[in-house]
């Protein structure tokens, strides 16, 4: 569509296509249909791309890249356009359904195990100065990449801060934390296939469906329960100090751990309150 505006003395001239509106391109009904002489001009095709159209396109071609549940949920989302919305949400649902039920391929998995030199520093973000896991012995989540340092940097204060207002954490504090972690030895990291093999060897399961092997990852703070322990204690005795936080990992931050058991593995904890100024210059250094 051509619109042109020409101002002469006191006369406005408006030059267009009669009838033609705005976001309607010749040739081309509403519904983004070609008309007869649009299917002329542009062939059989039964649409021309819209900018609009060509966005959504885009975006879903980047979400290729993503793991497999964020393929099929972006596929979903971009199908909310066109289809009716009760309808989509059943097949996001089943889609989503298919992927945490579907049986994890050990012989699939990798099995090369990372080992972090001594001297290497994690980082955490937590609500508390002091972490009780030193005395514990408890798990602890932690970061070592510069860029997930940064991403949990950011989200985690907030993240800390909306817990404390919905009594998730009651500690009745108003401060965070960023503690660094100086390991004294190599960090040996288990490779996926491992994890999953001593998964399936304690809980005697056949086989491992995606969603349970995540919920039980994402379960291993209660160190308590006797499954937990088990599988903690049979990946020390295989050497191993940490495991790869598999719910963080690939779709939030890149290669976010599970520390076993730090404080065997801690050779130094430098502790400081996150203030404003700590926020505003991650943000300069990483973004």
């Amino acid at each position: 569509m051509v619109h042109r505006y020409i101002c002469n003395g006191n006369a406005l001239y408006h030059h267009g296509i009669k009838g033609q509106k705005w976001g309607v391109r010749r040739f081309q009904n509403k519904d983004g249909s070609l008309t007869p002489a649009g299917k002329e001009r542009y062939g059989d095709d039964e649409r021309v791309e819209s900018p609009e159209e060509r966005k959504k396109r885009i975006a879903r071609n980047v979400a290729i890249g993503a793991s497999a549940a964020t393929v099929a949920i972006a596929a979903i989302g971009y199908m909310k356009y066109s289809k009716n919305l009760k309808e989509l949400d059943k097949k996001a649902g089943q889609a989503i359904k298919e992927i945490n039920d579907k049986v994890m391929d050990l012989n699939k998995l990798s099995d090369n195990d990372m080992t972090l030199k001594k001297g290497t520093k994690f980082q955490r973000i937590s609500s508390k100065s002091f972490e009780e896991y030193v005395e514990k012995g408890r798990i602890a989540y932690a970061s070592f990449k510069k860029e997930d340092n940064a991403i949990y940097m950011h989200d985690m204060p907030k993240n800390i801060e909306k817990w404390r207002k919905s009594r998730i954490i009651n500690d009745g504090g108003n401060s965070v934390y960023k503690h660094v972690l100086t390991m004294n030895k190599d960090i040996k990291v288990a490779s996926n296939k491992t994890v999953a093999g001593v998964y399936a060897e304690v809980t005697g399961k056949s086989s491992v469906k995606n969603y349970e092997f995540r919920k039980f990852i994402e379960g291993l703070v209660d160190r308590d329960k006797d499954e937990n322990k088990k599988f903690i204690n049979k990946l020390i005795e295989k050497g191993y100090n940490a495991i790869i936080d598999d719910n963080d990992a690939g779709a939030y931050t890149s290669s976010p751990l599970i520390l076993l058991n730090p404080a065997s593995d801690i050779a130094n904890i430098d502790t400081k309150e996150i203030k404003k100024i700590h926020k505003i210059l991650n943000v300069i250094m990483y973004k």
